[in-house]
């Protein structure tokens, strides 16, 4: 691309200061997968009901990384747990489908990696077609009834207690949001 074309005219410079001129005409796009999307919309969730990442000096590093591991671990909790169980009988036969939804996918990863990621990666190719794309391949929209599948998915995991190991420091009596009341 030539920047000596896209610098903006005089009377462009008046009404507009350059920073933004710059965001909406030479940035690039950044490229949104739905794998990203699906994780940007867990950390909203954990967000708007108050959980955050302390600093390490004010905690100490046990709970700074306990809290860390919510944002960065538990989308793919998330994913393995609830997701994959939801979407299986739409991308494989019923009679697979309700073979491996008996199963603890945690354990079949364990066990068998490469069953593990044949299903995760299907799931992934199933839940890429949900979303529509310009002929770039930049993300135009997500399905809205996702989002609220996420949302409702985060709050089961933090209230049905799964993380017995507490590794994500939840504290159910702490979180303070208007649907747990």
């Amino acid at each position: 691309m030539l920047y000596e074309e896209q610098y903006p005219s005089k009377q462009d410079r008046k009404g507009t200061i350059m920073k933004s001129w710059y965001d909406t005409n030479i940035r690039p796009f950044k490229y949104v997968s739905p794998w990203n999307y699906f994780k940007k919309v867990v950390a909203e969730v954990l967000k708007s009901f108050g959980h955050k990442i302390q600093r390490f000096q004010d905690v100490g590093e046990d709970i700074h990384n306990k809290q860390r591991n919510a944002y960065t671990v538990l989308p793919g909790v998330i994913w393995r747990d609830y997701f994959i169980k939801r979407m299986m009988p739409s991308f494989m036969k019923p009679e697979i489908a309700n073979t491996y939804a008996k199963v603890d996918l945690a354990e079949l990863d364990k066990s068998d990696p490469s069953k593990y990621k044949q299903i995760n990666d299907a799931a992934k190719a199933y839940f890429d077609s949900l979303f529509e794309y310009e002929p770039s391949g930049r993300l135009i929209k997500a399905p809205t009834s996702i989002e609220v599948e996420i949302t409702q998915a985060v709050k089961n995991a933090i209230l049905s207690g799964r993380d017995k190991t507490n590794n994500f420091l939840f504290n159910v009596s702490e979180i303070t949001y208007p649907e747990f009341i």
